[in-house]
Formats: structure tokens, C-alpha cells, sequence
């Protein structure tokens, strides 16, 4: 996804001595900790929704319509793996993109959903260990990523083999026992609002529903029937199979009095093109800058 831009008028300093703003390295590991782990209030979902949706823009930079194929963890076996058909790393790529933080070879165009270069780390969220296996040109490799003493984290090569199987990378996450049941339904409503479902084994796509009955359909949009008994809905904006909250207190809809209440006592679905929205670096909100409040506004 291509990240807006932001203008800002140079400053001259006329002469002064001028200091440049950056990183320590003696204070790296703590800036990491806050990309890793500190922005995701919810571990469980930041695990789904990075994983999945990288196994979506690698199947979409390929060019392959088939479907990522998701496992989710149950009783008798607790391992979460998202498996995409893409063209798979390289281990040129794993070094120098997959652990690197910031760094993104998706923010060329909107055909994707990645951009921030961080997503790919987020089980260290959640755990200390998880496991990336790359299938690429007849090539089976094994890593375990790990979050070591350091705190900064490290990639292990477990070995190479040849192999049958199609391109592709597989993730590998374990979940604690006790987290299970929650993580199951935490993956069945994120992927519920995917325009294309993944394969998920083990459980059926009706599984993955919202819990509301579709009222309307329109073109990009559909209104629940919502029974909770709130004053206000909630009303979500999807974009890149991602469904953000909408914040109507945060929207500034002073101008659209009348539409500003009709919204607010219904909950929508609302689909947006990639590159419509701003949202945060977790993905768990949206960011209501300039482009969202307009892009938002115009649909209503």
C-alpha cells in the first residue's frame, strides 16, 4: 500500500548549527520492543490479521487465485499456520526484508495491504518463538524465528531439502492452551469480512460470521440488523479484507448534521479501495486524517 504523504514546509536554519533526529543504538532494542509488541493491545488478532493478510499480498503479488490455506489451533493440536502460494523467500529476502523492521517491498502500489514492514514479526507479540518454512524453486527451507536474550530477536536456519511442493511460504505459530477457544473466534470474525475466504481446515466458511443478519446490500456496502441495545452502532469501514471501527466522534461530521445521526443509529459495513484510508502502524484503528475523514464522508 502506498502511505500518504506528508507535506511539511523545510525549516532554515540561517546558519545555526543543525542536530538531526534518530535512534540510539544503545536505546534500539527498546524501539523494537514498542514495534513488536507495544502497539498491539490485542496479541491474538495482531497474530491473525498480520499473518493472514501477508499470505494474501503474497498470493496477490504472484498472481495465483488460489486460496491462503489457514489452520486454526484446537484442543488436539494448537498450532496456528497461515500457508500462502506465492513465490516464497529466498534467503537473500528473508535477510534483508522479513527481519527488518520498517522495511517493505510493498509500498510501490495499492495492490497490496502491506506497507510498514512490520506486521511479519508480530507473533513475537505473543510468544517467544514461531516457525517460517519458505517453499521456493523446488526448495524447502525451515527457520525458527526467536526472541532470545538480546530482546531484539533472531532467524535460525534449521536446514534446506528439495521439495514437490508448490511456492510459497508457511507460518507457524503455537498457542497457549488456554487461548485456544478465544483465538478461534477472534480468526472466524476477522476473516468474515474477506472478500475472498481463505481454506480454512477444520472449519466450515459458514463459521465465519459476524452473528448479524445482512438488512440491505449495496454496491460496497450492506447494513446489519444490529440487536444490541446501544444507542449508538457500530459501523465498520473494510479495506484490504480488514474491517476498522469507525469513530464517528472522531470523524468531524459537523457539516452532515443529518447523516451524521442516520449512521450512528445503524451499524454498516462500508468497503474501501486500498489507499483510501489512513490507518495505524497496528492495524487496530484508523487514523482520521484528511484522507480518511474525506474518503469516508463522500461514501456516506
Amino acid at each position: 500500500m502506498i502511505l500518504e504523504n506528508v507535506n511539511v514546509n523545510g525549516y532554515e536554519s540561517g546558519g545555526m548549527g543543525v542536530t538531526t533526529f534518530g535512534i540510539d543504538s544503545s536505546d534500539l532494542t527498546y524501539v523494537i520492543g514498542l514495534l513488536r509488541n507495544d502497539i498491539y493491545s490485542d496479541k491474538e488478532l495482531a497474530i491473525i490479521r498480520e499473518i493472514s493478510i501477508n499470505g494474501y499480498d503474497a498470493n496477490k503479488e504472484a498472481g495465483v487465485e488460489k486460496r491462503i490455506k489457514v489452520k486454526l489451533p484446537t484442543r488436539f493440536d494448537s498450532q496456528f499456520k497461515v500457508r500462502d502460494y506465492g513465490k516464497g523467500m529466498t534467503i537473500e529476502k528473508l535477510t534483508s526484508i522479513f527481519v527488518k523492521y520498517g522495511k517493505s517491498s510493498k509500498r510501490g502500489s495499492n495492490n497490496e495491504v502491506g506497507c510498514f514492514g512490520i506486521g511479519a514479526k508480530s507473533p513475537f507479540a505473543y510468544t517467544n518463538s514461531f516457525v517460517v518454512i519458505s517453499y521456493n524453486s523446488g526448495i524447502k527451507s525451515m527457520y525458527n524465528c526467536v526472541l532470545d536474550a538480546s530482546d531484539v530477536g533472531s532467524m535460525i536456519s534449521m536446514g534446506s531439502e528439495v521439495s514437490d511442493e508448490a511456492d510459497g511460504l508457511e507460518v507457524i505459530v503455537n498457542i497457549r492452551d488456554g487461548d485456544i477457544e478465544s483465538f478461534q473466534k477472534k480468526a472466524m470474525k476477522f476473516y468474515s469480512y474477506w472478500d475472498t475466504m481463505p481454506e480454512i481446515e477444520g472449519f466450515d466458511v459458514n463459521d465465519c460470521t459476524d452473528n448479524k443478519t445482512t438488512l440491505l446490500v449495496g454496491n460496497g456496502w450492506k447494513l446489519l440488523d444490529d440487536p444490541d441495545y446501544t444507542f449508538y452502532k457500530q459501523s465498520y469501514a473494510v479495506m484490504g479484507n480488514i474491517a476498522y471501527p469507525i469513530d464517528w466522534s472522531l470523524l468531524k461530521m459537523d457539516d452532515m448534521d443529518e447523516l451524521d445521526y442516520f449512521f450512528k443509529k445503524h451499524s454498516f459495513v462500508i468497503r474501501f479501495n486500498i489507499g483510501e484510508l489512513k490507518m495505524s502502524p497496528s492495524r487496530e484503528s484508523l487514523q482520521y486524517v484528511e484522507l480518511t475523514n474525506n474518503s469516508i464522508k463522500a461514501r456516506l
